[in-house]
């Protein structure tokens, strides 16, 4: 029973924590593909670089577990990081660069 009791006040302690912490506190993955789509569509499509030159660029500002697929073909650039962070940016012209898919 104290157990049980010990197990339901950390529950409720752990929601009450997350429901008042802040929202931008924990999303390090979410950030980080988000930034290596941008920057490697943009780098690839706007300014024409090479896919390593980009691939090297955007390392140095992300997380290294971030990887990269490049669909040619679409001017498609998706990023991920393990099964739950994607982000995919589409480029769209010259002017307006690439945008979020």
């Amino acid at each position: 029973m104290r157990r049980l009791l010990l197990a339901l006040i950390v529950l409720v302690g752990m929601a009450a924590t997350s429901a008042c912490s802040d929202p931008y506190r924990q999303n390090d993955f979410e950030l980080s593909v988000a930034i290596r789509a941008m920057l490697m569509c943009n780098c690839l499509y706007a300014m024409n670089m090479d896919e390593q030159f980009c691939a090297a660029d955007s390392a140095l500002v992300t997380l290294p577990l971030t990887t990269y697929t490049i669909d040619v073909e679409h001017k498609v650039v998706d990023t991920q990081v393990g099964l739950m962070w994607s982000d995919r940016q589409r480029f769209v012209s010259e002017k307006f660069g690439c945008e979020f898919e």
